[in-house]
């Protein structure tokens, strides 16, 4: 509970402690949520195409150098 207050206080400093000591622990969890979802950035599909390309050239490079890295044959 106390850690819920803080973290709301961090983000939302004007909320009164008053009003967050009159809240249960599941009101205290849904504001935080709120708070949070309005802070973080929300995921482009730009950045998981890059990942995932990024991940995939990865890939492809350990496939080739470890190919390169057998004894021929």
């Amino acid at each position: 509970r106390e850690t819920l207050t803080a973290m709301i206080l961090d983000l939302a400093p004007e909320t009164p402690g008053e009003t967050l000591e009159g809240m249960e622990d599941q009101e205290l969890r849904d504001l935080l949520n709120q708070l949070l979802a309005e802070v973080a950035p929300p995921i482009s599909p730009w950045a998981i195409m890059a990942l995932v390309g990024g991940l995939g050239g990865l890939g492809v490079v350990a496939a080739v150098a470890l190919s390169a890295a057998r004894p021929g044959e």
